[in-house]
């Protein structure tokens, strides 16, 4: 069953760099995640390397240690 997720991306990764998404974790593999996006129909493959976390929950509000981050 898909979770409600924010995945916050590296300075480095090819998506979003040094920014956040709302999405719904598929899978989670060794490699990476899968995930879809608001208004996405296909899933999409994130690699491990590109995520610097991921909170499962679909509001960041909801973390006093995330409320600083952006």
């Amino acid at each position: 069953m898909p979770e409600n997720v924010t995945v916050y991306f590296t300075k480095d990764s090819l998506i979003n760099p040094s920014k956040a998404v709302q999405a719904q974790l598929i899978e989670e593999a060794d490699e990476g995640f899968y995930i879809l996006g608001p208004k996405e129909s296909k899933a999409i493959f994130i690699p491990r390397g590109s995520v610097a976390l991921v909170y499962f929950s679909d509001k960041t509000s909801d973390s006093p240690i995330l409320q600083g981050i952006k």
